[in-house]
């Protein structure tokens, strides 16, 4: 038996009972293919349950499709449910609730027009990261790979590849807890991967620098994908939470002084928890300095030692100990000075000899005084030449020693002022014989060569030569070992151009380098890696015969620029610039205002900034170098993508300490350097011309520390230059 209602005001339907009723109080509406209820004119539909009945139901309202349950579907605001239960609403916003599980005790869970969920307790899942979804183009990345930032497209990731890549952000997820950057496309898209951020998550893991243990730091490895403990210094991804064993191997270099361990790989579970280095062994040092120096150890010693000797009170037991003591010392120094008296009888002996030998020395000069006599009966120093004569001692004192009397004779004869003052040997066109040796058989030295009594020459037994002042060499320089240098290091040093060879290693504790005109030395930095130094355009590079700035230049243009003036020439880069930056702001010279406290630099004219006179710097060794303030902006030879441009973004200039990500960039002054001391600010808007996802490092433009960040590197402006170096 069926019942229909079509239409009424106000229906109230309660206990129908066709038949038999087996469930007290419930309504069943049901037709074969179709359910039709309520009306167009906005009346209301009840529905009430009946009471507890004999057969376990409270009023129950059951929804189903032909008495299956699961096929019904519930539509509120919508007469097409796509879903279970669906919930609509065309104009919903942020403020209407549209499902609400409460209770007296608060809310339970609620979820807003806007999407927002909203609970006053935790939610728990099973998942262990919080992640989202990035763009690859690889579409085989597997879970547990690192990924770094894909720098060749925008908001992208790929799987890191090189060791310690300072772009790494994260793992593949395999569990997440919460997706954050969801879309339907990118849930279905094969180039949409959910990436971890932050939590526990399994990752790859390599052996390649060392064993593993909890704790420590991970950065990327070689093996693409992998990650490894971090060095000190190494940029770093996340903390091991379990360990991964390596046993040292031996190395096949036998130069190389770094272990070498064998290569482990094995999926562990990590901690996301990325730093841009990791713990550098000078920071380390730093901190357990200054926790020394806090605990006052030397402080605390001292203290103790005066408390000791203020409690220590000498009793007599220690008075028969200290009488011991003495007498010992008493008999130590008795045996001293029978010592004494002893060395003294020792002196007096070698005393006696001494005169002995200045006796025998007396005598010896009398033997000389003889021998000098009889070179003077035989005719030295006479003008007369004979042609026995091998040496002629000049009436001025000079000595000449030759084997060719023609010579010795003609130097006599000379009235111009003879070209040595002491000692001059000449061996004779006709002889192949060395003209001079020196032998030296005992332990003193071969030479020495000295002026106002001050050695500027000396070759030592052992074949050292010492040089004190200039050494003049006209041809080349060959420093080899053994019996001489090999034939392809004497091919390559061209005498006539004054090079030298050197066949081991070239050791230095200072290097300064010979710079074409226009160029000036700039002492190297090991922070920047710009050791020992290199050569820079003393001032903006300009046309050669019109002395215009070169401008209207794109970045390529001005690298190809420099790199036509010859080889090892190119657009200065930006860590050759941050060298002369640091540089500069170490020189006193350099402080254009000595009654301000701190340094205060020269900077081109602005409205926000203090103007000096003068954009000229001195470096720490006496060059300067004009316009690296001012003039126009300059181009270095460093890009950045914009996903890695520094945050945040502006269009305007901020202060160096505004900034809160420099993407493992080390580009800022010291941190007690502001625009107050014209060092320079920082602009990191975005690019207006194409490829817009590409910037170009521009300096310069006011301050020594100016970086702007706004313009790609294919931009050509009036307002920017450059400079190169070599």
């Amino acid at each position: 038996e069926k019942y229909h209602v079509y239409y009424a005001e106000s229906i109230l339907v309660h206990n129908i009972k066709p038949g038999t009723p087996t469930v007290p109080g419930n309504l069943y509406l049901t037709a074969g293919n179709d359910v039709i209820t309520g009306s167009n004119n906005g009346g209301d539909v009840y529905i009430y349950g009946g009471a507890l009945g004999s057969g376990g139901h409270n009023g129950n309202v059951i929804l189903a499709h032909n008495g299956t349950s699961s096929l019904g579907m519930v539509g509120i605001g919508t007469s097409s449910p796509t879903a279970q239960l669906e919930i609509y609403k065309s104009d919903a916003d942020s403020s209407d609730v549209m499902f609400e599980v409460a209770s007296s005790t608060g809310i339970g869970f609620k979820i807003m027009g806007d999407g927002e969920a909203i609970s006053d307790k935790a939610f728990n899942s099973g998942g262990a990261d919080y992640a989202e979804y990035f763009w690859t183009d690889e579409d085989n990345l597997e879970a547990g790979e690192a990924v770094c930032v894909d720098v060749s497209h925008e908001n992208a990731v790929k799987r890191c590849d090189r060791l310690a890549d300072s772009n790494v952000m994260g793992i593949v997820s395999s569990n997440p807890s919460i997706v954050g950057n969801y879309k339907e496309e990118y849930a279905e898209s094969d180039n949409y991967i959910i990436i971890a951020m932050l939590g526990q998550i399994p990752a790859k893991i390599s052996t390649e620098n060392g064993p593993i243990r909890p704790g420590d730091s991970l950065t990327p490895a070689t093996e693409p994908g992998y990650i490894a403990r971090a060095l000190p210094g190494n940029p770093t991804v996340g903390i091991a939470l379990e360990g991964l064993g390596a046993e040292i191997i031996e190395s096949s270099e036998a130069s190389s002084s770094e272990e070498q361990y064998e290569l482990n790989t094995a999926e562990l579970k990590i901690l996301i928890s990325r730093r841009n280095k990791s713990l550098t062994v000078d920071m380390v040092e730093n901190k357990i300095t200054e926790r020394i120096a806090n605990m006052e150890i030397e402080d605390e010693v001292a203290i103790m030692l005066q408390n000791a000797i203020d409690e220590y009170n000498l009793a007599s037991s220690t008075e028969a100990i200290v009488d011991e003591q003495i007498a010992m010392f008493d008999s130590v120094l008795s045996v001293e000075f029978d010592n004494v008296n002893n060395e003294l009888l020792t002196v007096t002996a070698n005393l006696d000899s001494v005169i002995a030998r200045v006796s025998a020395l007396e005598n010896s000069f009398g033997e000389i005084d003889h021998r000098i006599s009889v070179l003077e009966e035989s005719g030295l120093g006479e003008n007369e030449p004979d042609s026995n004569k091998a040496f002629v001692m000049t009436e001025d004192g000079s000595l000449i020693l030759s084997n060719d009397d023609n010579y010795i004779a003609e130097r006599l004869e000379s009235t111009s002022t003879p070209s040595v003052a002491i000692v001059e040997i000449y061996s004779g066109t006709t002889t192949d014989k060395t003209a001079l040796i020196i032998n030296q058989e005992g332990s003193g030295d071969v030479a020495d060569f000295r002026a106002g009594g001050v050695s500027i020459v000396n070759i030592a037994s052992e074949g050292e030569v010492a040089v004190v002042g200039e050494m003049s060499i006209d041809g080349r320089l060959m420093v080899c070992s053994g019996a001489g240098c090999g034939l392809a290091l004497d091919s390559a040093v061209d005498e006539t151009m004054g090079d030298m060879g050197v066949e081991g290693t070239v050791v230095a504790g200072a290097f300064a380098g010979y710079c074409e005109d226009g160029y000036i030395w700039v002492p190297g930095s090991s922070k920047y890696g710009t050791m020992p130094g290199f050569c820079v355009s003393q001032d903006e590079m300009r046309y050669e015969y019109t002395e215009e700035l070169m401008a209207n230049m794109t970045q390529g243009e001005a690298m190809l620029t420099c790199e036509a003036l010859g080889d090892a020439y190119h657009l200065i880069s930006e860590n050759e610039w941050l060298t002369i930056a640091e540089n500069v702001i170490r020189v006193a010279e350099n402080d254009i205002n000595t009654e301000e406290d701190g340094l205060q630099l020269a900077c081109a004219s602005s409205s926000e900034i203090i103007v000096a006179s003068s954009t000229n710097f001195i470096l720490s060794n006496g060059n300067i170098i004009n316009n690296l303030a001012g003039g126009i902006a300059e181009w270095t030879s460093e890009t950045i993508t914009k996903a890695g441009v520094f945050e945040p973004q502006t269009e305007d200039w901020q202060e160096y300490f505004m900034i809160d990500n420099y993407q493992g960039y080390n580009v800022a002054p010291p941190y007690y350097y502001s625009s107050e001391n014209n060092i320079g600010r920082i602009k990191t808007g975005t690019a207006s011309s194409s490829p817009d996802y590409l910037r170009a490092f521009v300096r310069g433009e006011s301050a020594l520390f100016d970086l702007d960040l706004s313009h790609s590197p294919v931009e050509a402006t009036s307002t920017i230059g450059f400079r190169c170096a070599k």
